[in-house]
């Protein structure tokens, strides 16, 4: 790698913000993205680093914004949330970081400078990859994938809930399209009861997909 570049912001609620030497405010989510990005730099003795702030980001057409991305051999930012530049990433996959709020062990009534955890991914910014090259320690302690041991129904419900289309937590994947696949694989091994849970904000256009697994 030769060259990296951080996609950062500086506003951020005021109990998610930290400070610089002098006393400049940056949100705490984009300061880990600094540090992040200068460490890479470090180990893999990267010359080029470069920040661009997301309001001048956004500006961007898709053109622009190809053309500037293909400058960096590695591009780190949170979360993925630009509209234009979704599909240069499902192109250049293996060029992009994401940083995250937890999942697991995640207290939903803080910010993320008070969590435990936070995530790192790479390829994409669901979390399909680990990014062994920089960890030097196990992901987090006692942690275990569910398991479905049984064909029989022992009585219990298995709760599936569904993400709205095109939300940026889940895209490119189709919510009632995995909805469907995760019923088909539970009842491989299950039939308990399954309910299933739309997203309140889900557009009617969508709600005849629920239908389909009736």
């Amino acid at each position: 790698m030769k060259s990296i570049l951080g996609i950062i912001k500086d506003g951020a609620p005021e109990n998610d913000m930290v400070y610089s030497s002098d006393f400049k405010p940056i949100a705490f989510k984009h300061f880990v993205i600094l540090n992040l990005v200068l460490n890479i730099a470090k180990k893999e003795k990267i010359n080029k680093i470069n920040f661009i702030q997301i309001n001048n980001f956004k500006k961007m057409s898709n053109v622009e914004v190809k053309s500037f991305l293909d400058q960096y051999d590695l591009i780190v930012q949170y979360s993925n949330k630009y509209e234009n530049s979704i599909d240069y990433i499902l192109n250049n996959q293996n060029k992009f970081i994401f940083l995250e709020s937890p999942v697991v062990h995640r207290d939903v009534s803080k910010p993320l400078i008070s969590q435990k955890y936070f995530r790192v991914m790479t390829g994409n910014h669901l979390g399909v990859d680990f990014i062994k090259k920089y960890n030097q320690n196990k992901i987090r302690y006692n942690f275990d994938f569910p398991n479905l041991i049984t064909k029989n129904s022992n009585g219990d419900s298995i709760l599936i809930i569904n993400q709205m289309v095109n939300d940026s937590a889940i895209y490119p994947t189709h919510p009632y399209e995995w909805a469907l696949e995760t019923i088909k694989e539970i009842r491989k091994y299950s039939n308990d009861n399954i309910i299933f849970r739309d997203h309140p904000l889900q557009k009617e256009n969508y709600k005849p997909e629920v239908k389909k697994y009736t």
